[in-house]
């Protein structure tokens, strides 16, 4: 019994994850043909593409952790990104003729906008991230409310 239940406690995170799949696959909604939905592979690539901008920011943020700095203006960041991103592929028209042109334009134009949001940090990285979050954040919803 002990060993069951040092084995449990050891891979709980696993168990925990298994039980929620097999609960979602079992109250999923049905197809007409009564194929469950949750399992399909469009679904799963779904979930998977919803979760990829997550994973890399967790993924980058294990660095910072591990160098004993903190950055809690990770996600307004990327909200800025996408402010930034989206306003110069919808309104913006270098006149380079491709689509291809276009976005290689507007990737590099928002990785400058992000860049120079990193390269004001000048303090400790949580004095900066809490400064950092703000200063995103108004950015992006003064975006949204003066187009």
């Amino acid at each position: 019994m002990k060993f069951l239940w040092q084995w449990g406690g050891r891979y709980r995170a696993t168990i925990v994850l298994l039980v929620s799949v097999v609960a979602a696959a079992i109250i999923s909604p049905r197809t007409t043909g009564g194929s469950s939905i949750f399992l399909t592979w469009g679904n799963l690539a779904d979930s998977l593409r919803a979760v990829a901008p997550v994973g890399i920011m967790g993924l980058a943020m294990t660095y910072v952790i591990l160098t004993g700095g903190i950055d809690l203006s990770v996600g307004s960041l990327l909200g800025l990104g996408g402010v930034v991103m989206a306003s110069l592929l919808v309104k913006w028209d270098p006149g380079m003729g491709t689509q291809a042109a276009q976005i290689a334009l507007a990737m590099a134009g928002t990785l400058l906008a992000c860049a120079a949001m990193g390269c004001l940090q000048q303090s400790p990285p949580l004095t900066y991230s809490l400064l950092s979050e703000n200063m995103d954040l108004g950015g992006t919803t003064s975006k949204k409310y003066l187009g």
